[in-house]
């Protein structure tokens, strides 16, 4: 029976200063979902990584002492030279992948993957009532991987038919193979894979009616900015795929920046490469490595970004 309340206070310990960590670090906006937090916790306290009370209380102690700064990079290596101490630093890798149920806002506002761990590591953090969290007066929007970039308002249909009406009878589209429209000719120029047919079909048209078509497209996408002078650009040698995404790209960026308030846009990743943005100007940090246009779909068309 001595036992048995033993190993009780012992787990209830590790309960204890993970709740009260949890509260002094103002996450979970109710005890009911702290303690939901807390049980996620307490798994990879204590059966993954073997974190004793003492670990956990000497981790909170540094952390107020010396405060920790997310930079670009690698958040492991950094940590590294932060924490000085293996185990911690595994501890807070299995933090970083918990998405807890504790922390969403909303059915459809899910927490991400590295939000816990940035809680954590920067206690004076907090989640506004919109976006994922505000620090020093600093809105940041955290991703993790598979980030996708929006459209506000053209779906894979829309894109469709506004495609078909511009490019139908001017150049030969490419015919899909697979999915709902296998057989059917679309003109799907933002893909990777028709970048070379899309070429060799617009060297045909003269640079002015090839400017125009641009310049039209861009008016119907709802792209900001002037219509003649990105469509132009596009155009300079032939058809450049690569600048018509980037012009898409820091549309959708900018509008979403604009209705979601944040300050920076930080691309967490696995935590081997932060990336912070701040501004369009950083959107040359990443990489387009996918398209998410769904011409088939009511769904707003997008980019896959690392």
């Amino acid at each position: 029976m001595a036992s048995l309340t033993s190993e009780y206070q012992f787990i209830q310990g590790k309960l204890d200063v993970l709740q009260q960590w949890l509260e002094t670090n103002n996450i979970g906006t109710t005890t009911k979902k702290r303690k939901m937090i807390v049980k996620d916790m307490f798994w990879i306290v204590s059966l993954e990584n073997n974190i004793s009370v003492a670990d956990i209380q000497n981790i909170i102690t540094y952390i107020d002492h010396n405060p920790y700064y997310f930079e670009e990079g690698s958040l492991w290596e950094s940590l590294s030279k932060y924490l000085q101490n293996d185990n911690f630093v595994r501890f807070f890798k299995d933090i970083f992948n918990l998405t807890p149920i504790g922390l969403n806002t909303s059915p459809n506002a899910c927490c991400g993957k590295g939000e816990l761990l940035y809680r954590l590591l920067r206690p004076t953090s907090r989640q506004p009532n919109k976006g994922d969290i505000i620090d020093e007066g600093i809105k940041k929007e955290l991703k993790g991987n598979e980030v996708r970039i929006y459209s506000e308002s053209i779906t894979g249909k829309e894109y469709r038919q506004i495609t078909s009406d511009i490019f139908d009878g001017v150049i030969t589209g490419n015919v899909v193979k697979s999915g709902g429209l296998k057989g059917t000719t679309n003109f799907e120029i933002e893909k990777h894979t028709h970048n070379s047919h899309y070429i060799q079909e617009f060297d045909k048209l003269e640079k002015p009616m090839m400017i125009n078509l641009f310049k039209d497209l861009l008016q119907k996408l709802e792209i900001d900015g002037n219509s003649l002078s990105l469509s132009t650009e596009i155009c300079k040698n032939g058809y450049d795929q690569t600048t018509y995404q980037k012009i898409l790209l820091k549309d959708w960026f900018n509008k979403d920046k604009k209705k979601m308030g944040f300050d920076e846009f930080i691309i967490m990743g696995d935590g081997t490469n932060i990336k912070i943005l701040k501004d369009a100007s950083d959107l040359e940090k990443l990489t387009i490595y996918n398209d998410y246009f769904r011409i088939n779909q009511n769904l707003k068309i997008g980019w896959y970004v690392k």
